[in-house]
Parts: C-alpha cells; sequence; structure tokens
C-alpha cells in the first residue's frame, strides 16, 4: 500500500467562494495569492500543484507520541465538530510550549502526509492530515488525535483536493487572525501574502503537530529586504 494519496487521482474541485475582497491587514488573501505563496514551498521541499491549488508533504516522521488524558467520545466522531468560533488561548498555547513527547521505537514510528490548500469560504491557507503506521496502514481517527495539540480545532473532514480522501481538518475559520499575527515585520502590506503559507506551516508545526516532522525549512523567506 502506498504510503501517499495518489495526487493524479486528485480532482478539480469548485469550493464556496466568499465575495468580500480579502484584506492583507486581515491575514485574508485571494486564491491567486496562495499560489504565489504555495509554489515557494517547493524550494522547502513541499510539492505543489496548481490544478487543486494545493502543496504536499509526504512521509513527514512522528516519532514521539503526545502524553494527554484519554480523549472523550465527541473528540473522535468522525464528523465535522462545531467548534467554528474556537480560538486558541492561554491555556492552549501555554499546554503546547510544555508539551513532553514520548519517544517510540522505530516499529511504532508514524508517516503522516500534510496537505495545505486554498479555502475559498474563509480566504486563508487550510490543513488536512492522516496518518499511517510503520507497516503503512491509515491510522484510526483515535490514533491521529494521540499526535494532535489544540483538539477543540482539529476533526474529521473529506480532503476535496485529494479525491475526497477522509483526513484530519483543522478548522479555517479563524486562521486569518493567526496569520495577522505572524506576519513578517518591515515588510510592505502588498508582500504579506508571499510569507503566509510558509507562516501557516510554521504555525501547524509548532503548535498542532508538535512531533511530526513537517518539512519547514523555509530560511529563504527570511530574506525580506527585497520586499521592504
Amino acid at each position: 500500500m502506498a504510503i501517499h494519496v495518489m495526487h493524479e487521482s486528485a480532482m478539480k474541485f469548485v469550493q464556496r467562494e466568499r465575495s468580500e475582497t480579502p484584506s492583507n491587514e486581515e491575514g485574508t488573501m485571494t486564491r491567486e495569492q496562495f499560489k504565489e505563496a504555495a509554489k515557494m514551498m517547493e524550494m522547502g521541499g513541499w510539492k505543489y500543484y496548481d490544478d487543486g491549488c494545493y502543496v504536499v508533504c509526504e512521509r513527514a516522521k512522528c516519532r514521539r507520541r503526545i502524553s494527554e488524558e484519554p480523549l472523550d467520545d465527541a473528540s473522535t466522531n468522525e464528523e465535522e465538530l462545531e467548534v467554528e468560533g474556537s480560538v486558541e488561548s492561554d491555556d492552549d498555547a501555554a499546554a503546547v510550549n510544555a508539551v513532553v513527547g514520548t519517544q517510540v521505537d522505530d516499529a511504532n514510528t508514524r508517516y503522516y502526509t500534510i496537505y495545505i490548500q486554498y479555502h475559498g469560504y474563509y480566504q486563508v491557507p487550510t490543513c488536512y492530515f492522516i496518518g499511517y503506521n510503520s507497516r503503512l496502514e491509515p491510522l484510526s481517527t483515535k490514533e491521529m488525535f494521540e499526535d494532535v495539540m489544540q483538539h477543540k480545532i482539529v476533526s474529521g473532514n473529506h480532503c476535496e483536493a485529494a479525491g475526497d480522501v477522509w483526513m484530519m481538518h483543522i478548522h479555517a475559520c479563524t486562521h486569518h487572525k493567526k496569520l495577522a499575527e505572524l506576519r513578517p515585520l518591515n515588510v510592505k502590506p502588498e508582500h504579506h501574502h508571499r510569507f503566509a503559507v510558509a507562516s501557516y506551516i510554521d504555525y501547524v508545526s509548532n503548535h498542532i503537530l508538535p512531533f511530526v516532522e513537517i518539512k519547514h525549512n523555509f530560511e529563504f523567506t527570511r530574506d525580506y529586504s527585497k520586499f521592504v
């Protein structure tokens, strides 16, 4: 069984688009701005697919488990949870900073495929991910939650860019607030979108999937001088 979703079968899809004009100041972006930022990820080891407007990181290892209390039943339902108003709290941020993972052996190493695609309604990047065990068998929803921080903003959903495959999804409704916070300093507003996808991936890596070894070697985005 292949560890990655077959991109050749990925279908084009039309997502409900928002009518409002995106605003760099508010952390939102157009589809074309997303494409410009997403293409930069190829220099960071991601694969860019223009037809579906997304980037993919494959075979990202997860060699630690997050030590947490068992999940309640509501957290593991394979349905979109009604948490669209949820935002990261100070307690959530502190938990991320303090988390210590338990090292696992090779037999228990997991692998993740991560999709970052454009969300037409919220006008931001959004993340889908799916995990596999060391035998390349898909993980259950509960198993994937073992590698996730901030459970309240993650639930199951169909990833249309991957051919409607069931994956875990980070809710996109508040991403614009986070992207507005992550804007690089001393960069002209018209260039903020160029760094949005890299900043979002860093956020996912550090605050949602802390022990999944997501490719985020984006030193090329640190050279802001030509955008000042």
